[in-house]
């Protein structure tokens, strides 16, 4: 797998994909010194919305928000990760 190389703040990564898992690229970005400090949040059906807040969002390293998404709480992230 090729990783694009350009500029980015964020990525948005679902758990279950057809070809290959956002767990795998996920690794993959965070193992490339090009894309190690861009954070990462999952979008998944895999956790519940009280699995997210008994985790404070967190599993693992990377910031979960359960699906569906409500908006508000996705911008809420966005700006927060990716604030100066």
């Amino acid at each position: 797998m090729e990783l694009c190389l350009i500029p980015t703040d964020l990525i948005l990564l679902d758990i279950m994909m057809p070809e290959v898992s956002g767990t795998e690229i996920a690794i993959k970005l965070s193992n490339s010194d090009d894309t190690q400090n861009i954070p990462i949040v999952f979008l998944t059906a895999l956790v519940s919305e009280e699995d997210v807040k008994k985790s404070n969002g967190i599993i693992g390293e990377h910031q979960f928000i359960a699906k569906p998404v409500k908006a508000s709480e996705l911008i809420d992230i966005i700006n927060e990760l990716t604030s100066p």
